[in-house]
């Protein structure tokens, strides 16, 4: 039988191999590179066989900066695409993100990551915020990350990248290097990292169309006829209207409870959910995972109710919070 040694060299003559392979299958008829060269690999492969003992630490040629190549059709599409060119502006008084990446095109996904603002909640007069001239990502390159690791997270072209960051030179972009990724796909998850880690609160769609009747606060209860604490907002509707889920999320709750009447209520993750009572009938079930945008429910007067109406609240940490603040009118 192989003893173990014998075992670890022929599994690393074989890797080395299928490496040697795959370069060149790619690299036909491509100028010859820096990084890993086939001659690399066959002088590896050789001393593996030999018995010599070989250190893959550090940036080998298994990942690490020695694969940023960049090809000639790669340079030649990058040269047509507009590179990122970035601003200044002086944030106003009224001025919030949504307003800003509006007023420029861009999505506020955009503006958070170029600025890496700790807190996209308080911007104050007079503050600047950098304003790029697309829409994309800031990525800060991570040790032993490549460009194709990065085109494949954000679903993009290596050109686009190229281009958008007049990259001539693969063996600039080392960890620690900034890129901004053009017109990046980003992941929920990706999407979620840049909210926190700017301190926003989620934004809601109005749940459904209709006339906001009574607002958040104190009020005098239409039924009980004293002054009680009015935990969302009511919106009248036609009976049968389609209440639609304000944000992503999943079921919490579904069914009937006490003045609620028919109740939905949507689990948004970070502390936040969504209620919706009152409902004439409901669409979902619980545990069912649902998307922004999507049927939940129709409006009805169940419940504790004098008519028709939805009532809307969300609630941040189990407690009400005024929905005017999170809703995006649209």
């Amino acid at each position: 039988m192989l003893g173990e040694n014998k075992v670890v060299r022929l599994a690393s003559v074989l890797i080395l191999f299928f490496s040697l392979a795959v370069i060149l299958a790619t690299r036909q008829g491509e100028p010859p590179s820096e990084g890993a060269s086939t001659e690399d690999l066959l002088r590896l492969a050789d001393q593996l066989l030999a018995g010599e003992e070989i250190s893959f630490d550090k940036e080998g040629i298994f990942g690490g900066d020695a694969f940023n190549v960049i090809t000639e059709r790669e340079r030649e599409e990058a040269k047509s695409y507009p590179p990122v060119v970035f601003r200044e502006y002086v944030v106003r008084k009224g001025d919030n993100i949504w307003k800003i990446a509006k007023k420029f095109g861009l999505d506020w996904y955009t503006v958070l990551s170029v600025n890496r603002l700790k807190n996209a909640n308080y911007l104050r007069p007079g503050q600047k915020l950098r304003i790029p001239n697309q829409r994309g990502v800031l990525h800060v390159v991570k040790r032993g990350e490549t460009l194709e690791d990065i085109a494949l997270k954000y679903d993009v072209k290596i050109s686009h990248i190229v281009g958008a960051n007049r990259i001539t030179d693969p063996d600039q972009i080392k960890a620690g290097t900034e890129l901004f990724i053009p017109n990046a796909k980003l992941t929920y998850k990706k999407r979620q990292e840049i909210v926190r880690r700017s301190n926003i609160p989620p934004t809601f769609i109005m749940p459904c169309r209709g006339r906001i009747s009574s607002r958040f606060g104190w009020r005098l209860h239409p039924i009980y006829h004293r002054r009680m604490f009015h935990s969302g907002i009511d919106i009248v509707a036609p009976r049968g209207t389609l209440v639609y889920a304000a944000r992503s999320g999943r079921v919490k709750f579904a069914g009937w409870l006490g003045g609620y009447g028919r109740l939905v209520v949507i689990d948004h993750g970070n502390g936040y959910e969504t209620r919706y009572a009152h409902l004439s009938s409901i669409l979902v079930r619980k545990g069912q995972r649902v998307r922004t945008g999507q049927p939940i429910g129709r409006v009805g007067n169940t419940g504790v109710t004098t008519g028709v109406h939805l009532h809307f609240e969300v609630r941040r940490g189990g407690k009400p919070v005024n929905p005017l603040s999170f809703l995006r009118f649209r």
